[in-house]
């Protein structure tokens, strides 16, 4: 486990794997930690180099008053440079998956190919954006003022995360979202929200590289988020996972894991 400092972010990430092989940058959700990734990794770490991050206000990667969306991703891009990465995969999941989609928009000279887990552009418009943020906000003090582990079940409890709660790991999945510091989060979310992204709906036509969205079965509404996308641009491709919902690595990692091989290794 490493630290590293960039743009005044020290970021925490845990590399696996060889790195002579092709490297791959995993980004987690809003709540998860670099930890998220293990059993994907787990999959994937013989053929290529693994690095997954911990984001701001997440596991071990300090949350920082001066952060902003676009702050953050460009400290991200300049942590590869410090890796020595000139060139990489990159998998992103939710608030993952949106700065993911921002760095392969922005740098697209970066990145190789892009999986994006249950993501989104963002939102439209401003209206959109001031009334989720309004909505956030409400969320960051539920976190900062009530029980972090009824906070867990009822937001699990999300028609977006159906059938997650019968997995067999569910209570190690909320045992390790326990890690983190319900403050820190609330204060990530108030940067890192949707409300706050920078819309990318209009410069999706002008993708440069593949990106393959994937979407849960049981997810309607990222599956028509994925759809609108992929209708954006030809590089953009979707794929529907059965049996899922939300957080489609946590429910079916090697199913996850062979649709990273498959996509990386197509032409």
């Amino acid at each position: 486990m490493i630290r590293v400092e960039q743009e005044k972010i020290k970021f925490h990430f845990h590399a696996s794997g060889n790195p002579d092989k092709p490297p791959v940058i995993f980004l987690h959700g809003f709540m998860g930690s670099l930890n998220d990734w293990k059993e994907v990794v787990r999959f994937v770490s013989q053929k290529y180099y693994c690095i997954a991050i911990d984001l701001p206000g997440h596991g071990k990667t300090d949350f920082r008053e001066d952060l902003a969306f676009d702050k953050t991703a460009k400290a991200l891009k300049e942590f590869l440079k410090q890796q020595k990465i000139r060139k990489c995969f990159l998998v992103g999941y939710s608030m993952g998956g949106r700065i993911a989609l921002f760095l392969a928009l922005r740098y697209p000279h970066q990145f190789s190919k892009v999986v994006l887990e249950s993501a989104s552009p963002g939102l439209r418009t401003k209206e959109e954006g001031k009334n989720r943020i309004k909505h956030d906000e409400e969320i960051a003090r539920e976190l900062e003022s009530g029980d972090f582990s009824s906070f867990l079940l009822k937001w699990y409890s999300q028609p977006l995360f159906e059938g997650l709660a019968e997995h067999k790991n569910f209570n190690q999945l909320l045992r390790t979202r326990l890690k983190n510091a319900p403050k820190a989060l609330a204060q990530s979310l108030r940067i890192l929200g949707t409300g706050n992204q920078p819309s990318l709906w209009g410069e999706l036509c002008q993708c440069k590289i593949q990106i393959l969205l994937l979407a849960g079965e049981k997810d309607k509404k990222y599956q028509l988020i994925a759809e609108e996308m992929r209708q954006s641009s030809g590089l953009i491709q979707t794929k529907i996972i059965e049996k899922c919902s939300h957080n489609i690595h946590f429910q079916a990692p090697e199913r996850f894991a062979n649709y990273m091989f498959e996509f990386f290794t197509k032409n």
